[in-house]
């Protein structure tokens, strides 16, 4: 894929880069221009792999401007991610997607929970007399 990417993901105005991704056995390489490895992180969904489709790591922020190749993006996506041969480069991309699997599993926790304790009545529960009123004389 054809993409720019940019580190300053907070920035209001960004510098963007070009860039190639490459996408195999579900896990995602980011090159600059120069062929320079950047980043390596698990594949994003099919969805995001289409040109104007913008996604991001835990590094960079992606816009996919052109695919290259018409392999299918959803099998790679689905498979789990392979590892380079670089003892180093292993390293790398094994530490980023236990970052990635961290960062996601926090998201699921921070999720809002239902509440623990009952509701309280309503106030037209509140508001009901609890004793029969008295017999009228």
């Amino acid at each position: 894929y054809k993409v720019l990417f940019t580190k300053h993901k907070t920035r209001k105005s960004k510098v963007w880069q070009d860039g190639r991704l490459k996408v195999k056995s579900g896990c995602a390489s980011l090159f600059d221009d120069d062929k320079r490895f950047v980043e390596a992180f698990p594949a994003p969904r099919s969805d995001l792999l289409c040109v104007g489709g913008e996604f991001e790591s835990e590094l960079v922020l992606v816009q996919v401007e052109e695919v290259l190749s018409t392999a299918c993006t959803a099998v790679a996506a689905a498979s789990p991610p392979t590892f380079s041969t670089d003892p180093v480069l292993r390293k790398v991309q094994e530490k980023q997607l236990q970052r990635h699997k961290a960062a996601a599993q926090r998201k699921q926790t921070l999720a809002p929970q239902p509440h623990p304790l009952p509701r309280p009545p309503s106030r037209t529960q509140a508001q009901a007399p609890t004793q029969p009123p008295p017999p009228p004389p």
